[in-house]
């Protein structure tokens, strides 16, 4: 018998937020701070956020700064972290 484990999302373990319902279309975030977490994919086209993320991480290199996560380069459907700042 296979289990999977429920994806982790952005914003609910940092803000209180619930998850988003079954079935919402979201991208993988690896490595850094936020490592393993799904991030809400808001927005039309084949190509979500073209120029990365930059997210509030409470765990970064810096007090309230900011992790940034990028499209490797081929993208694999995946954001992948790029360095933190202030």
């Amino acid at each position: 018998m296979t289990t999977t484990t429920p994806r982790r999302w952005y914003g609910q373990d940092q803000f209180g937020d619930p998850p988003p319902p079954e079935g919402t279309p979201g991208i993988e975030l690896v490595g850094g701070p936020l490592d393993g977490l799904w991030m809400v994919l808001i927005g039309n086209g084949p190509r979500h956020y073209p120029d990365g993320v930059a997210l509030y991480a409470g765990n970064g290199a810096y007090p309230d700064g900011r992790s940034h996560y990028v499209h490797a380069d081929p993208p694999d459907g995946r954001l992948h972290w790029e360095g933190d700042s202030a």
